[in-house]
């Protein structure tokens, strides 16, 4: 039991919790200096368990959740076909010093399964697989320079960070940047490198900062195809997002209609467990074959099982079927729900990815921030400026009490846009 102390009730796990971290994690205590997290007191920042798609804190609040891990949660948590999968290897063995069968059958399965890919490397987390094919990249071409869009999130790495302390500039002098969906951005960006590009990387699902999510047009598509062929640039889709959301195959190629040198997969492909790939062409091998990448766990065999059985449970369940069925429903019963309180809202992106605008806020979503908070307090996680990443988990029931919530949550807007002198009404 918590202590009560002189100033009010007693603190919550959560805030105890938070307390310790700040004393002994690095950047712990940044939330409270961030715009967003001061809209989403209510957050459940410390998890104490989730199953299928329910989240419980260490308060022991319970949420549905719609954010999905911000990606890694695709079938539900702890979904009882890959954590038998990761068990019954675990039995066995995990990073054991050497590769073992599972990791043959998942790269045969890989190779199988998408058609550009024939051979595969397998990393952890998606900073791996993008490093690793730009690497590969700059050995097939000879060449320096990646080219990558505007608020784009790539790598943790210097080369494509978003964030720049500690990142000297000249790590980022091979760099360029254009701006997504924008042929002459991108002819500039290569006439900027000179033609000295190695890469052009691209993710099948864009969203710049506090802006809405965009696809690719096939235009630019087309551009990408030209200026690559142009200064023999490997072409490398970034799919450590969208992928098993954006098409049955579980890669987005097939979606967009864009047939890259390298794509890279990541979050989703072990339902909660760290594996990333890089897969290529055959006219890659021998450069892949060239680069030294190694790392202490990228053998770990429990996760590669786990990567085996969610692909698996993916196809038998018809995950991705499920996912875009709640996605359109979602946003249609969102845009109703926001009628009954005056509003005008517009959901966009991709149905299993998608964010939600509300017509008339500022440029810093300030009505995105307060309606995420009504909804968080009302037990479901929504994010003011991510798109939620839906789990094939989610029931029937769940996506009604999402709706019934946002009715109440939409209200709150309403209201705060009658006390806010920022909207003039």
């Amino acid at each position: 039991m918590l202590a009560a102390s002189a100033e009010g009730p007693p603190a919550s796990a959560s805030a105890l919790l938070q307390a310790r971290a700040e004393r002994v994690i690095a950047g712990a205590g940044g939330r409270s200096q961030l715009h967003f997290y001061r809209f989403l007191a209510a957050y459940p920042w410390w998890a104490e368990s989730a199953e299928g798609a329910t989240l419980t804190d260490v308060d022991g609040r319970s949420f549905i959740d719609l954010m999905g891990s911000y990606g890694p949660n695709l079938l539900g948590h702890r979904h009882p076909l890959v954590e038998q999968a990761a068990a019954q290897q675990r039995s066995r063995g995990d990073s054991m010093g050497a590769q073992t069968e599972v990791a043959v059958e998942l790269a045969e399965l890989l190779c199988a399964r998408f058609d550009p890919i024939d051979w595969v490397f397998l990393g952890k987390n998606g900073s791996d697989a993008t490093s690793y094919a730009l690497r590969v990249a700059r050995v097939a071409t000879g060449r320096s320079h990646v080219l990558i869009a505007e608020a784009s999130y790539h790598t943790a790495h210097d080369w494509g960070t978003i964030f720049e302390a500690g990142v000297p500039e000249q790590h980022r002098g091979l760099t360029g940047r254009f701006t997504y969906n924008d042929a002459d951005s991108l002819r500039a960006a290569v006439d900027a490198a000179d033609e000295d590009v190695a890469a052009i990387m691209i993710t099948p699902f864009h969203q710049g900062y506090f802006q809405n999510p965009v696809l690719p047009s096939e235009a630019f598509l087309e551009e990408i195809r030209r200026q690559a062929r142009r200064c023999g640039a490997v072409v490398v889709l970034d799919d450590v997002r969208g992928g098993m959301r954006m098409h049955p195959s579980g890669g987005s190629s097939a979606a967009i209609g864009l047939e890259p040198d390298l794509v890279c997969f990541g979050k989703a492909v072990a339902n909660g467990r760290a594996v990333s790939v890089c897969g290529g062409s055959g006219a890659l091998r021998e450069a892949a074959d060239g680069v030294g990448y190694l790392g202490t766990f990228f053998a770990s065999a429990v996760a590669q099982a786990a990567c085996l059985a969610t692909f698996r449970a993916f196809d038998s369940e018809g995950a991705f079927a499920r996912m875009m069925a709640i996605g359109s429903r979602l946003a249609v019963g969102l845009v109703e729900a926001a009628a009954t309180a005056g509003l005008t809202v517009e959901v966009t992106g991709f149905p299993t990815m998608a964010l939600l605008s509300i017509d008339g806020d500022d440029g810093g979503g300030y009505l995105s921030h307060v309606w995420a908070a009504a909804m968080v307090r009302r037990g479901v996680l929504v994010h003011p400026a991510q798109p939620w990443y839906l789990c094939a988990a989610l029931t029937d029931g769940q996506v009604d009490a999402v709706l019934e919530r946002a009715v109440e949550a939409f209200a709150e807007v309403d209201a705060a846009m009658a006390t806010s002198s920022r909207f003039g009404r």
